[in-house]
């Protein structure tokens, strides 16, 4: 399969409404085996090379990835601290550090929200979910390609509970 039947089939599985997981997998697909992504900008390309470093070493991109959102959240806290109890803003960064952090917890609501509502899963359910998967990410990447990509993803309630 080229490349422009690659794009084709990632296009229709957009279009086709088909869950943002399987659109990732392809994704994650498409970088795993290098395919060309010369129609994306260059800031597209530098997140495929993240992607890419990601899913070759699952485990300590993300353990990286959890050490920067601690710093930026408790970057983010003490600054709040510093309007809360001071009464003023000593500096504009905390605008700079709500803009990095805003859309991740946008992001994480939505999650907690579709696991709650459409799997009946508690956050603490799914932050245990979360935990336990993280530490069973592989060191380098291998076959399961997708273990990474599908870290936040619910699984269905069965019928029975």
């Amino acid at each position: 399969m080229d490349s422009e039947e690659l794009w084709k089939k990632y296009a229709d599985s957009v279009m086709d409404g088909q869950p943002s997981i399987e659109r990732a997998k392809i994704m994650a697909g498409f970088i795993k085996e290098n395919r060309p992504m010369g129609k994306l900008s260059h800031v597209d390309q530098l997140s495929v090379h993240k992607m890419r470093r990601a899913l070759e070493n699952p485990h300590d991109e993300f353990a990286k990835t959890q050490q920067i959102l601690a710093q930026e959240f408790s970057r983010f806290y003490r600054k709040r601290n510093l309007i809360v109890h001071s009464g003023r803003v000593l500096d504009h960064d905390i605008e700079q550090t709500a803009d990095k952090l805003l859309p991740l917890v946008a992001n994480g609501i939505d999650q907690i929200f579709i696991a709650d509502m459409q799997y009946g899963i508690s956050p603490t359910a799914l932050a245990a979910k979360v935990k336990f998967r993280a530490g069973c990410l592989p060191e380098k990447g291998g076959p399961d390609e997708h273990r990474l990509v599908e870290l936040l993803e619910p699984e269905k309630k069965s019928d029975s509970t």
